[in-house]
């Protein structure tokens, strides 16, 4: 959501959609889930405002995110 600006965003949609359907069903998926939403607070803080970084993440996931759709 950071690197996307919007909770709303088309990209942000497909990455819960994901995380609901894909991560959520197993128990290591449900553990990353956990463990992501403790830390990305944090993450969020040291990054925000880090244009290179958040281009790299957002480069990064945008092909991530191409590859969910395939």
């Amino acid at each position: 959501t950071m690197v996307y600006g919007s909770y709303e965003h088309p990209q942000v949609l497909e990455l819960r959609k994901f995380r609901d359907e894909v991560l959520a069903s197993t128990l290591l998926g449900r553990l990353f889930i956990k463990i992501y939403y403790f830390i990305s607070p944090k993450i969020v803080h040291l990054l925000k405002g880090k244009k290179g970084i958040n281009r790299f993440i957002r480069y990064a996931l945008d092909n991530f995110v191409k590859t969910l759709k395939q």
